[in-house]
Parts: structure tokens; sequence; C-alpha cells
């Protein structure tokens, strides 16, 4: 885990990387993780293929609220870059690989019961409709 000199957070260019996690870099959920890269955003590279870790790395540090005291801005807050990039790295340094490696499976657990419980809760609102539907006739 402590492969810090590999991991580079830098301003996301407009291209995706295969490896990469994305954080908001803007507005109140600065520090987010992002499915997506969004032009407001930071992207997290590792030459090792440390996704899971990475991004629970950063939802950790989104969740702690390390990164309140470093937002700037009074219409559209932000994260600057080299804070976030220091914070970051302090955190991936100093837990325990094992901890972090338990807390990525158990993210990936709950995003895919998340995903399910999505499905269920659209395959519900079908059925509400079907019924109501079916009532007029």
């Amino acid at each position: 885990m402590k492969d810090f000199q590999n991991i580079k957070i830098r301003t996301y260019n407009g291209i995706p990387k295969p490896n990469a996690v994305y954080v908001l870099s803007r507005g109140s959920n600065s520090g987010k993780l992002q499915k997506a890269p969004c032009p407001n955003c930071y992207e997290i590279i590792s030459e090792t293929n440390r996704v899971g870790e990475l991004s629970a790395a950063v939802h950790i540090l989104f969740c702690s609220g390390r990164l309140r005291p470093y937002l700037h801005g009074s219409v559209i807050e932000f994260v600057r870059l080299e804070h976030y990039r220091k914070l970051f790295l302090e955190l991936w340094n100093n837990i325990d690989p094992t901890v972090m490696e338990k807390t990525a499976t158990v993210l990936k657990g709950i995003e895919i019961c998340q995903v399910e419980t999505l499905k269920k809760l659209k395959q519900l609102k079908e059925m509400r409709f079907y019924v109501a539907k079916c009532a007029i006739k």
C-alpha cells in the first residue's frame, strides 16, 4: 500500500483513463467519488491496478469531513488540487493496507446491493403503474 510514489493526482483533461478514479473538485460535494469523469473533477491514477482501494480512500476522505476546512470560494466552493493531493496521500500512507482492502471489499458489496435495490424499486414502480392502469379498464 505504501506505493504513493506511483499515484498521480491531477486535473481531469477530458481523456478518460481505464484505471483512474474520478473525484468531484467543485461544489458542495467536493471530494466525492464520481462514477464517470466530468469537467470539474480530479483524476487519481495508480500504475498498479488498485481502483478499489483508491475508491475506498476517496470515500474515506470525503466522509471523514477532512476536506471541509480546505473548501474555498464564496459562490462555488472548491478544493485546491495541492490540498487534495496532500490530504489523499497522507491518508493513503497512514492507513493499514489490510484495512484499506477490507474497506474496499465492503464498499463494493454495498454498491452491488445498492444497484440491486434500485432495480427492485424500478420494478415496484412499474408494477404500481401497471396495477393503476389495469384499475381504469
